[in-house]
């Protein structure tokens, strides 16, 4: 095992989760799948570190046991988990913008769900991923539509040249020693130069969670092992690569992921909280995905990527805590079968000495078909988004790079139905439209301190929910949205402290400040309008702020020890009203670990995660506390291939929440074993 102070040239500012590992530990990354590629040779400036990207690999996720990409994401300054407690769902915020407006791509693809844009996090395991990045400040208007906030891109895995493997088996305990969940996987990649193969599969199984110990039952949740908190889910991933000669690629990429889960009920003391009584029998994802690269002139490159992603769901609400019938208003059996599909080409040239231009055009379909109860017709909601972009990053001197971006984007409503006593009827269909614009320097003081100064303005348009939801009868449908839009600006330095040939020292620091403008928010309406008052409607009528610091540094001492901490102030302001409290968000939250290598055999680590309080309804009446959980963790490789884990999750068994009523596990022991050949 390599020692501590990595190069600080692998290390994106603000994201210096470097892990002191060999280099072959870490697994090569898929090229075509990163948002930002450099599309010149060599020769040119690299452009890769250039913005406010974060980045967490596949070192970070196993040191850290970070199984699926939520739980790898709150490793990074700026990014907070979000529990939507009553769907069961892990989203992420990034800044204050929800996941909505930061969209997911996997490999440069955009993911999510095309009924309410979003996708639960938790559902999408690591054990095939080489590294997800998240852009913040500064994202590429090449990348397409709604990155209101920034992006997060999944970047699988490539193999290198010859036939590698790994698999791993590995369990959790309560604080009875008994097993409440386990995981499995394999990953098994050939490249023989002309073409390569990788193929992967896990799962993963939990019964249930253990609830800390000072937990105070309730009538639906007696403490001890938390209610209705099953899940498994199992995926498989299929790669094949054709690389003719030196520049060009051919990729072909297949996902299928199976799952169901369990919602937890609410188990806190908000008396106006209605108990849930919700599970998911099923919970699937399959996509087929293309991607290439090929060298159209000595002076010309095309990025080609096409798409397919199917996602079909079922939700059943129950009666009550038996989960066996349901006969209650409340209740239903709803299922959603959607479906998305498209592609996008992108053009650049080293043509100009200086200038680095690229164009990308995109295309989408977003397809929601639902049926509730059974016996009922089936609704089909279809939207079709065009985006076309054009940047430049321009050297301006050896110290300065200049960066301009400007976007086009169309939604187009094609079809949405209304049912209406039994019947379809159509909805009012709309269109809406946003240019985005984006300008930034980068500044070399010297080989050691960097800055950069981003200043944009980008829009995130509407979901499919958001227009033609009636909320369960409490709301009144608003075809007409237009898209949010967002005035930003950030400012940031990174620097490393040099003593010889080592770097032991990494800092970076960001301001940043959002003025989101059409917000879309509930607005109360007349009660007579709705079925089932209090009436609201959403409508594009509030102006808010998000502005905040970052801070983070990694301090390696000698060759034995390795300090990392981030930090982030994020404040909220509503404009429009004031008394709208700001959900989901701490004021205050922070990562911070330490570890301690012995001899190229043993590392032992122990970390701390710190958020503190956030509302989780407007007027504030439901809140959680702030709180501090720890870990520890021991990994031991007696061999080169082999290595065996173990540690224990919120060491101190601290009663927590990011969705009040919604507790997050108490005290987890786990174990792990890997091989690597």
């Amino acid at each position: 095992m390599k020692k501590p102070n990595p190069p600080a040239a692998l290390c994106l500012p603000l994201a210096l989760l470097c892990s002191a590992v060999q280099a072959d530990d870490t697994p090569s990354r898929f090229e075509l799948g990163i948002l930002e590629p450099v599309l010149v040779d060599g020769s040119r400036v690299d452009f890769s570190d250039a913005a406010t990207q974060d980045t967490v690999d596949a070192n970070d996720m196993a040191r850290f046991n970070r199984t699926d990409v939520s739980q790898a994401l709150d490793l990074l300054p700026g990014v907070n988990t979000v529990m939507m407690g009553g769907r069961g769902e892990r989203l992420i915020n990034v800044r204050g913008f929800d996941s909505r407006q930061v969209p997911l791509f996997i490999d440069g693809i955009p993911v999510y769900v095309p009924y309410d844009g979003n996708i639960d996090l938790s559902r999408l395991t690591t054990y095939d991923i080489a590294e997800i990045s998240v852009s913040k400040g500064y994202t590429s208007l090449l990348a397409g539509p709604n990155t209101l906030g920034g992006a997060i891109n999944v970047v699988s895995r490539r193999p290198r040249l010859g036939t590698e493997a790994e698999a791993g088996y590995g369990m959790s305990f309560e604080d009875r020693f008994s097993r409440n969940a386990w995981d499995s996987h394999a990953n098994v990649g050939i490249n023989q130069g002309r073409w390569y193969a990788q193929v992967g599969g896990s799962i993963r199984d939990q019964d249930y969670f253990p609830l800390a110990g000072d937990f105070q039952p309730t009538a639906d949740e007696d403490g001890g092992r938390r209610e209705n908190s099953e899940y498994t889910d199992r995926k498989l991933s299929l790669r094949l690569g054709f690389t003719p000669n030196a520049t060009d690629e051919y990729v072909l990429s297949y996902y299928k992921q199976d799952g169901e889960k369990q919602t937890p009920p609410y188990a806190g003391d908000d008396a106006n909280t209605r108990v849930r009584f919700w599970r998911w029998p099923w919970y699937d994802k399959e996509s087929f995905y293309f991607n290439s690269r090929t060298r159209l002139h000595e002076h010309l490159q095309a990025r080609l990527r096409l798409y397919y992603d199917s996602f079909e769901n079922s939700l059943r609400s129950y009666d009550d805590a038996t989960y066996r019938s349901m006969n209650r208003p409340y209740a239903f059996d709803s299922t959603y079968d959607d479906y998305s599909w498209g592609g996008s080409l992108e053009l650049g040239t080293d043509l100009f000495e200086r200038h680095d231009p690229r164009l990308a055009v995109h295309y989408k379909t977003d397809v929601h078909r639902e049926v509730g109860d059974l016996g009922e017709p089936e609704q089909r909601f279809e939207d079709r988004t065009v985006s076309v972009g054009v940047e430049d990053r321009f050297v301006a001197t050896d110290r300065l790079t200049l960066l301009a971006g400007i976007s086009y984007d169309r939604l187009r409503g094609e079809r949405a139905d209304n049912l209406v006593n039994g019947d379809i009827e159509p909805f009012e269909l709309a269109s809406t439209s946003a240019v985005n614009l984006q300008a930034g320097a980068l500044y070399a003081f010297n080989d050691r301190l960097k800055g950069r100064l981003i200043a944009s303005k980008r829009s995130r348009y509407p979901t499919i929910k958001d227009r033609y939801s009636f909320r369960m009868g409490s709301a009144l449908p608003n075809p007409d949205l237009d898209a949010e839009t967002s005035t930003g600006v950030e400012a940031g330095l990174a620097g490393d402290l040099l003593v010889g040939t080592d770097t032991p020292l990494h800092w970076g620091a960001a301001l940043f400040r959002n003025e989101i403008d059409d917000s879309i928010q509930s607005i109360a309406i007349d009660n007579s309008l709705c079925t089932s008052p209090p009436c609201s409607q959403l409508q594009n009528v509030a102006e808010s702020v998000l502005q905040g610091a970052e801070a983070e540094l990694t301090l390696n001492l000698g060759s034995t020890w390795q300090y990392h901490l981030n930090y982030t102030y994020l404040d909220r302001d509503n404009k429009s009203d004031p008394d709208v409290r700001p959900l989901d968000t701490p004021r205050h939250s922070g990562f911070t670990y330490l570890s301690w290598f012995l001899g190229d055999t043993w590392t032992l680590t122990a970390s701390a995660r710190a958020d503190s309080g956030r509302y989780n309804d407007s007027d504030g009446t439901r809140q959680t506390a702030g709180f501090v959980t720890t870990g520890l963790k021991a990994a031991w490789r007696p061999l080169p291939q082999w290595r065996l884990e173990a540690g224990v999750d919120n060491l101190t068994d601290k009663l927590h929440a990011y969705d009040e009523g919604y507790y997050e596990p108490g005290r987890t022991y786990f174990t792990k074993v890997r091989w690597r050949y």
